[in-house]
């Protein structure tokens, strides 16, 4: 498989993944998987592995703008969990 092919496969996973970060379905402020920092570094080590075209440059620009709005969701559930564990100790 060609380096762009896969490029395009992980972004396309990628995206699949920051869906279900915004959506915050399954959100585990335990899990670093859950964490958009997580994405935006496996972002940025597929981007390094293949040359990128205008398309593929403008995916990954788009799938960072897309994390950069998650953050605060993700905090804030995050806060939530922790406040939810304090309750129930």
């Amino acid at each position: 498989m060609s380096a762009s092919c896969q490029l395009e496969r992980e972004l396309a996973h990628i995206s699949a993944m920051i869906a279900l970060l915004r959506d915050r379905v399954a959100l585990d402020a335990n899990n670093p998987v859950m964490d958009p920092a997580y994405w935006r570094a496996r972002i940025r080590n597929a981007a390094r592995e293949a040359p990128l075209d205008s398309v593929l440059q403008q995916r990954v620009i788009n799938l960072i703008a897309k994390l950069d709005a998650i953050p605060a969701a993700s905090a804030s559930a995050k806060q939530e969990h922790k406040r939810s564990r304090a309750r129930h100790r």
